[in-house]
């Protein structure tokens, strides 16, 4: 199972591109709880930013929504040094506030 949640995130992000919505968020909603229950915090911090980009995308945008979600993402991004998720993150919130 190792690196399992991690492969998964970048399917998701795939899906977040590709496919339709109820699709994305139900990919999304399982692979949270695998790299919760695999306790793999690098992977549930980038699904947390593929969230944040779905999130960003529904149509009419829910600016608090995509805010929390990227923060969450940026936090644990922070709390594991992980600079270029973190980068990623911020492009998240500015294109957000852009809109």
């Amino acid at each position: 199972m190792g690196g399992q949640a991690l492969r998964t995130a970048w399917v998701s992000g795939a899906y977040i591109i590709a496919v339709e919505t109820t699709k994305r968020r139900r990919s999304l909603d399982v692979v949270l709880e695998l790299s919760r229950e695999s306790k793999d915090q690098g992977s549930h911090a980038w699904l947390l930013r593929n969230l944040g980009d779905l999130t960003a995308r529904h149509v009419p945008l829910d600016l608090e929504q995509a805010e929390a979600n990227y923060g969450a993402a940026l936090g644990l991004a922070q709390q594991l040094g992980m600079r270029p998720l973190q980068a990623h993150c911020h492009l998240g919130l500015g294109d957000v506030h852009a809109r």
